[in-house]
């Protein structure tokens, strides 16, 4: 990969295998589940992620992540089988996050946020908010 930073979301039972292909342990992360069904009112401010102009939606990602991915994020965010979600505030994006099915229920991520409000808005957005297609 030349000069470039590669990150790799790994899983603790193969962390010998990635120090053989070069990868050193960054950091640790932590996975939390809980089960859906819960009701939530829906949230007018958070809005499909493909409403909002791709524009913004890769400059409110410049803010927070250091490399430009905008071809990377143009294919996250659309992708047929993940819900994409953005919070607006004052006529501009706040937040946004993608939620995609797993082998067991389904991961949220990423999940950035100006603030804790933002961010449970974008945790428990339902349909009928006309935020996607699958609730928690």
């Amino acid at each position: 990969m030349g000069q470039r930073t590669v990150g790799l979301d790994g899983v603790i039972a193969q962390q010998d295998n990635y120090r053989k292909s070069g990868f050193a342990l960054a950091y640790r992360n932590i996975r939390y589940q809980r089960t859906g069904g819960t009701s939530f009112a829906g949230d007018r401010r958070v809005v499909p992620l493909v409403s909002i102009p791709f524009d913004d939606v890769n400059a409110y990602d410049r803010s927070v992540f250091v490399a430009d991915r905008a071809t990377f994020l143009e294919c996250w965010i659309n992708h047929p089988h993940s819900t994409a979600v953005g919070f607006v505030r004052n006529g501009g994006l706040a937040g946004y996050g993608v939620i995609r099915p797993a082998r067991s229920g389904f991961k949220i991520g990423p999940l950035f946020a100006d603030d804790p409000e933002a961010a449970d808005a974008l945790l428990v957005a339902e349909p009928s908010s006309g935020a996607g297609t699958t609730r928690l």
